[in-house]
Order: C-alpha cells, then structure tokens, then sequence
C-alpha cells in the first residue's frame, strides 16, 4: 500500500502524465492511418446482411426499436448498445459501407490510445524510480504496447468487418472503465465519482458484447498488481460487487440469448472432455498467431474429433503449463508476468470453448481484449532489452526495436484487411487457406457468386458445402433456390423437400417449393405450402397472395377472395 500512497503523493510523476496523453494520441493517428484502406472496404455476406444491409430493424430509431434491441436477441448475441450504434451508422450513412467502416477505425483507434494511455499509467504505479531521465519510460511502454496491440493482424477481423462492432466498441467501454476504476483507486479527489462512472462504463461495455463479464476478475488481477492492495482482500471484493451482480446478470443474458438462438452445442455434441480440449488447443493457438501471425483466416474450423487429443493437443498443453510454472517461479521477484498471463487466461474464458458457440475452433477476433495483456509484456521486454543494450540511450533503442516490430505488422495488416474487401475476395481466401475444412465457407462462396449471377460457380460450391456437411441446410436451400431461378423446379422441389425435412419451421422453403409447384401447374400441391407457411407466420403477407393466386388459378374464387383479403388487412396495419 506505501507505493501506491507514494504515487498519490509523487507530482513530479503527475507532471509527466502530458506526456502519456501525447504519446497515446500519436499511436491513435498512426493506428487509424494504417486502417485507412479498410475505408474501400464493402459488407460481406457473414451476418453483415443480417445486421446491416437486410435489417429492417435499424432504419427508424424509436420505442418499437428500443424494446427489440433489449427483448430480442441478434444472432444469438445479446448487444443492444452495438445495434444502437448501426441504427445510428444506418441514419447518417444509410447502406453505404464506408461510414460502418469509418465508425469501427475510429473506435479502434481510440482503443489504441486508451490501450496506450492505461499502460503507461500502470507502468507509473509500478515504478519506483525517481530518476528524471525515467519519468517518459512509462509514456514509451504505453505507446509501444498500443501499437503492437493496435497493429497486429489478429485485431483486423474485429476492425474491418462491420459485424464486429461489438468487439471494438465493447473494448472501448471495457478499457475506459478500468482508466475510470484506477483513478478511483489512486485519486484523492472525486472517487466516488470515477467509481461510478466506472460501473456505468462496464454496463455500456457488457450491452456492446458480454465478453466484457471479466472486468471485475481484470480489476482484481489490477489490485494484485501493480497496485498491491491485497493487505485489504476483504475490502476489495466488497467495492467490486456491484460489478460481480452486472456482469452475472449479462451472463444470463447472454446463455438466455445464445439457447433462445439454439448455438449452444450440447454435451451429446461436445462432451466435457473434449470441451477441455478445444480450449487448450485454442489459448495455445492465439499465443501461436500472437508470436507469427501466418495464415490467418476468417474461420477456423474445429478439430476433427479423433484429432482433438493427438500430439497438437500435447504440445499446446505442454506449452501453456511451461509458462504457468514459468509465471510462478518468478512471482517473488516480479509479479508482472504471472498477472499477464492470468489476465489473458481470464478474458479468454468466455469465448475459449467451455460454452461452445458455432462451428469454430478459434477466432481472431475473441483475442481483441486479451491480447493487451500480451502487448504489455512484449513492451516490457522491449524496454529491458534496450536497457541491456545501452543504459544512457535505451528509449531510442526502444523506439528503434519497436519501429522494426511495428512496420512489418502494419505490412500484415494492410494485407489482411484487403481479404475483407468483399465476399468473393473474403470466402475465397479462405477455402484457399483451408480447403475442404468446413462447409460454411464454400456456402458463403456460393452465394458471392450466386449474387453476382455466377450460378455456373455458385452450384460447384453448394455442392462441395452439401458433400463436408449432407444436413446443412443453408447450402441445400440456397442451390435449390438457384435452380429455381434456373427454371429448373423439379431439382429445385427436391432440395426444398429436404430441407423441409431437416428444418421444418423454415418458411421460406414452403414459400419457394410453392411457387415451384405452382409453375408446374400442381396447384394442389401449391395451396398446401403457402397454407403451411401462413400458419408458421401469420403476419407474412407474401403467403396470403401466393395463397390466393394459387386457389385463384385452381378456380377457388372464394377462398381466393378471403386470403387477398387477409393480405389487404395486413397491409392495413
């Protein structure tokens, strides 16, 4: 506790805090300038058209908006402030990508001045020199560990791919209420104040995306160090309850949001052990891309089950138990990197595989908040190794050391961020990258090409998703419904037919194999699709003119009648 009422009373250190400000603003403008291509960059067809570009939702804010965005989950995701904020992108830039875009570059670009600036105030805290010449190394470590933070291709996906709001803009709320948390901590002036607006900030950043739940595990790792308040442990859980009851209640409604969505792989699917499995190979492979961030890809694909515990689950194993021993070993003499390390273990927790989500084995996205703490140490390290070199000029051999680190990431950033340009530049680096992994990426490639009338192309690649997976239904709806607009219904009535079998509430295959049948002349049969589609969604008006045409053609005038009726009083609403 001395040093931290030391550095309450240090204003020799709080003279120095301009220079954080200055330092942290720098790596903001050269981070948002790196990011600058992505501006060019379009929607692709993952989620994009789900939340932006076909999501009628956002187009009126207003009290019918606001209770669907806090009642209703988004792709299984609960994150009312993320479609907030594209419904406020819809009404400045309507469906022009670029203000999306323009709104996630700023927003990672103030990421990296907080990420720059709560390093550099850590790194005062922690330091118990009070040589001058060292007052601007806290400002250097801050602006190092922004920039390898900032710039490094794992944060692309989570910047350059609008669906990714929630990542940046929960980050941002995230980092500010630790800022906020800190000076509650160190000030002796307005605390409760920063207290309070700290909460407030972790509500926003838990209804950005509730990856934020690990806050208050990140403000106790903070109180271990460098602020070493673990004389009063009693006292610290008590102030962070009311974090501990927001981030439960986010949890809840998270689980409520990904089970209403039905995303959550049962044990039947995952048992518990492989479970394990998964996140051991994944916080092993985010440390792997950490150190070479070589083919990266918008999809990783879960390990085949026979290889989920072969020789790249020992080696992850081994590899994440070395550095916890390491991590011990030296507790005594530092508690730097045992308090890193914990950090990046806990805010992976939510998105490591315990609760599996999706297909997907990783993602570089869920490395965004975590991987602070990784660029921390690195700048940490960067600082000693200059100090090793030269004592007298180690900050320009630091600047120097991270100018080589950062050019060759920014390098690898442009690159990347050009694969998000569009969907067919998007699906088609990545069955490039992984071919014949998983079915998801070849039924998005299908469909990049499907929208460009490439339905030679669209149907090779439907049929390669339909071959890696028989039961995936978004591939047999899609070439069936390019076979429809082909004008081949009999294929088209078989595919939809399937999948009918597969997912019986879906809609609109009743709706197109009706139509099917109806241009075949099976009128019947046609009646019988848009009745049962018109009972899967009473409010769907297409299904009562459809219905209507087709009694109408059968030479039912008057049932005919009553559903244009229907249609007319839906139209009324």
């Amino acid at each position: 506790m001395s040093e931290l009422l030391s550095y309450r009373q240090n204003n020799a250190q709080t003279r120095y805090l301009g220079a954080d400000f200055l330092a942290s603003a720098l790596v903001a403008v050269v981070v948002f300038l790196f990011y600058l291509p992505a501006l060019k960059n379009g929607f692709v067809n993952w989620d994009d058209q789900l939340y932006v570009y076909e999501n009628l939702r956002i187009r009126s804010i207003d009290a019918k908006f606001i209770k669907w965005i806090f009642t209703e989950p988004v792709l299984a995701n609960w994150h009312p402030l993320t479609m907030l904020s594209l419904a406020i992108d819809y009404s400045v830039w309507k469906l022009n990508p670029f203000g999306y875009h323009l709104t996630n570059n700023i927003l990672h670009g103030a990421n990296a001045f907080l990420a720059s600036l709560l390093t550099a105030r850590l790194s005062r805290m922690s330091s118990s020199t009070k040589k001058p010449s060292h007052h601007l190394m806290p400002a250097f470590i801050g602006a190092i560990a922004g920039l390898i933070f900032s710039l490094h291709p794992l944060r692309v996906e989570s910047v350059a791919w609008v669906s990714e709001r929630k990542d940046v803009l929960s980050a941002f709320f995230f980092l500010s209420s630790v800022i906020f948390f800190m000076e509650y901590v160190v000030s002796n002036k307005n605390r409760l104040f920063c207290y309070f607006i700290s909460l407030v900030l972790f509500a926003l950043a838990l209804m950005s995306k509730p990856m934020a739940i690990t806050l208050p595990a990140v403000l106790l790792l903070i109180d271990f160090y460098p602020l070493k308040r673990a004389n009063k442990t009693i006292d610290l859980f008590i102030e962070k309850i009311p974090f501990f009851i927001a981030a439960f209640l986010c949890a809840l409604a998270a689980l409520w949001a990904q089970q209403k969505s039905g995303t959550i792989s049962s044990l039947e699917t995952l048992t518990l052990a492989e479970r394990l499995g998964v996140s051991v190979r994944a916080t092993a492979f985010y440390l792997y891309k950490t150190v070479l961030p070589y083919k990266l890809a918008p999809f990783y694909p879960l390990p085949l089950k026979t290889e989920m515990f072969g020789p790249a689950f020992a080696a992850s194993f081994l590899v994440l138990s070395g550095i916890t021993a390491v991590s011990l070993f030296f507790l005594k003499k530092n508690r730097l990197l045992l308090t890193i390390w914990l950090y990046f273990l806990v805010t992976l927790v939510p998105v490591i595989g315990l609760v599996q989500i999706g297909a997907q084995g990783a993602a570089d996205r869920y490395t965004y908040i975590p991987s602070i703490g990784l660029s921390i140490l690195i700048a940490a390290v960067i600082i000693c190794a200059s100090q090793a070199i030269s004592k007298t000029k180690f900050l320009t051999v630091a600047l120097i050391i991270t100018v080589i680190l950062s050019v060759p990431l920014g390098l690898l950033t442009l690159k990347q961020s050009s694969i998000w340009k569009d969907p067919l530049t998007l699906w088609t680096y990545q069955v490039k990258s992984y071919p014949g992994s998983s079915a998801l990426p070849y039924n998005n490639l299908g469909l990049a090409y499907d929208s460009s009338g490439d339905f030679d192309n669209a149907l090779k690649n439907y049929n390669v998703a339909i071959v890696l997976n028989p039961k995936y239904t978004d591939s047999i709806y899609n070439k069936a419904f390019a076979l429809q607009r082909l004008d081949k219904c009999n294929e088209a009535i078989s595919g939809f037919t399937r999948v009918i079998e597969l997912k019986p509430s879906f809609i609109n295959s009743y709706m197109n194999r009706g139509i099917c049948y109806a241009t075949l002349g099976d009128f019947n049969r046609a009646i019988d699709d848009f009745t049962v589609a018109g009972k899967l969604d009473p409010s769907n008006k297409a299904s009562y003119i459809n219905l209507a045409l087709a009694q109408k053609a059968a030479g039912d005038l008057t049932n005919a009648q009553e559903n244009f009726s229907k249609a007319e009083k839906l139209d009324a609403r």
